[in-house]
């Protein structure tokens, strides 16, 4: 087992803040130096598909979930009600750059929000390392999405006006590097987004392991609007804003997010016979508890190098 070494400011020293078991199936610390929340001891094989974030003894026991079933249609819902939230960050990116250019995502998925700016006029492009999902971007779009996890392919530097990051980052085994590599496939002057989750919050606080997002398996990193902002200054990007923004679900998925908090079959087995008997996967919500971030990150060009 290496040593803890922080992924921001690689210090050594950390303090354990939930064991493993308490939160997620790894044990999660806390640098002592800057802040950063992470994975460690980090449990994941080489040939495991990490971005998938699950051991395949969770993969065996979610077959037995009682939302199993219909999680694809949960998932596919999902992103569409999404298209609403992340679009207003459409909106900002135009007010910065009105000339309508190249734009990444990496993490597409099935391919609606791409679609929602090539509609707008945008030129799309996306990463996707998840085959069923590049699958569906197929036969929903006939987008032709890079098979690829990012570090692995072979897109030229300097060619995207925009990329977008939505609920990636915390997946990233390496973040700092990730985004110093997003930082070269920028043009000068290109923005970066980002959304992850956030634990500066009062949500996080009250509810401590039990927090939907800190129960993720597949998340490795766990960033504060701090912790965030300095990753992203460390990369030599400049910050245009920082928000904390809120999602649109369906009733039947926030039932879901319930059963990942508890993790208990006993009230998984209840919330599902409630979500069906009163049709909530056709009742939509949106909700802003604090406990998300955007994050919009600009690459100095030749104009704004003294503002970084």
């Amino acid at each position: 087992m290496g040593k803890a070494v922080c992924n921001n400011c690689h210090s050594l020293d950390y303090e354990i803040i939930f064991k493993e078991g308490e939160a997620q199936y790894q044990q999660i610390v806390k640098c002592k130096n800057c802040g950063l929340m992470y994975v460690y001891p980090l449990k994941i094989e080489n040939n495991e598909k990490y971005w998938e974030g699950k051991t395949k003894e969770q993969a065996v026991l979610d077959k037995k979930a009682f939302f199993s079933d219909k999680m694809k249609y949960m998932i596919d819902q999902k992103e569409k009600l999404q298209i609403k939230d992340f679009s207003k960050s459409i909106k900002y990116v135009e007010k910065v750059l009105p000339d309508k250019g190249n734009v990444l995502e990496v993490g597409p998925s099935r391919g609606y929000f791409l679609h929602e700016l090539e509609v707008r006029g945008w030129k799309v492009y996306g990463v996707e390392p998840a085959k069923a999902r590049r699958d569906e971007a197929k036969r929903i779009f006939g987008y032709d999405f890079v098979p690829d996890k990012l570090e692995d392919t072979n897109l030229p530097e300097s060619s995207f006006d925009v990329i977008f990051l939505f609920h990636v980052i915390e997946h990233i085994l390496q973040p700092s590097e990730f985004i110093n590599m997003l930082y070269k496939y920028l043009k000068p002057g290109g923005i970066l987004v980002m959304e992850t989750p956030t634990y500066d919050t009062a949500t996080f606080k009250i509810l401590r392991n039990k927090e939907r997002s800190i129960r993720c398996d597949g998340h490795f990193y766990f960033f504060t609007k701090k912790t965030l902002k300095s990753i992203i200054c460390k990369n030599n990007m400049k910050i245009l804003r920082h928000d904390r923004v809120g999602r649109s679900l369906s009733m039947e998925r926030l039932c879901w997010n319930f059963t990942v908090m508890f993790k208990s079959k006993f009230l998984e087995k209840i919330l599902f016979k409630l979500s069906s008997a009163l049709a909530f996967n056709k009742l939509n919500i949106y909700i802003n508890a604090g406990d998300m971030q955007r994050i919009y990150c600009q690459k100095p060009d030749s104009s704004n190098m003294n503002n970084i």
